[in-house]
Protein backbone atom coordinates (compact mmCIF):
# COMPACT_ATOMS: atom_id res chain seq x y z
CA UNK A 1 0.00 0.00 0.00
CA UNK A 2 1.11 3.45 -0.61
CA UNK A 3 -1.13 4.90 1.79
CA UNK A 4 -0.24 6.56 5.48
CA UNK A 5 -1.52 3.54 7.09
CA UNK A 6 0.25 1.07 5.36
CA UNK A 7 2.31 0.29 8.62
CA UNK A 8 -1.57 -0.59 10.29
CA UNK A 9 -2.61 -3.18 7.11
CA UNK A 10 1.05 -4.66 6.75
CA UNK A 11 0.51 -7.25 9.91
CA UNK A 12 -0.30 -10.63 9.46
CA UNK A 13 -2.60 -10.47 12.14
CA UNK A 14 -4.43 -7.72 10.49
CA UNK A 15 -4.57 -10.31 7.30
CA UNK A 16 -5.40 -12.95 8.63
CA UNK A 17 -8.73 -11.23 10.46
CA UNK A 18 -9.90 -9.84 6.94
CA UNK A 19 -9.76 -13.02 5.38
CA UNK A 20 -11.97 -14.28 8.33
CA UNK A 21 -14.50 -11.76 7.78
CA UNK A 22 -14.61 -12.30 4.27
CA UNK A 23 -15.34 -15.55 4.47
CA UNK A 24 -17.69 -15.37 7.05
CA UNK A 25 -19.86 -12.52 4.69
CA UNK A 26 -19.32 -14.59 2.17
CA UNK A 27 -21.02 -18.07 3.95
CA UNK A 28 -23.49 -15.17 5.54
CA UNK A 29 -24.46 -14.06 1.97
CA UNK A 30 -24.92 -17.59 0.86
CA UNK A 31 -26.97 -18.53 3.88
CA UNK A 32 -28.97 -15.54 3.39
CA UNK A 33 -29.44 -16.31 -0.55
CA UNK A 34 -30.80 -19.62 -0.09
CA UNK A 35 -32.80 -18.47 2.66
CA UNK A 36 -34.57 -16.13 0.28
CA UNK A 37 -35.52 -18.84 -1.92
CA UNK A 38 -36.90 -21.16 0.70
CA UNK A 39 -38.72 -18.76 2.98
CA UNK A 40 -41.41 -17.72 0.09
CA UNK A 41 -41.93 -20.90 -0.81
CA UNK A 42 -42.43 -22.27 2.82
CA UNK A 43 -44.77 -19.24 3.51
CA UNK A 44 -46.62 -20.53 0.50
CA UNK A 45 -47.22 -23.97 1.65
CA UNK A 46 -48.58 -22.54 5.11
CA UNK A 47 -50.79 -20.59 3.59
CA UNK A 48 -52.21 -22.74 0.84
CA UNK A 49 -51.73 -25.99 2.74
CA UNK A 50 -55.76 -26.33 3.68
CA UNK A 51 -56.53 -26.15 -0.43
CA UNK A 52 -54.77 -29.41 -1.27
CA UNK A 53 -56.72 -32.39 -1.18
Amino acid sequence: MTCGMAGAWSSREAEAGLTVLFALAWIGGTILGMLLRILPFMVWLHRFRNRAH
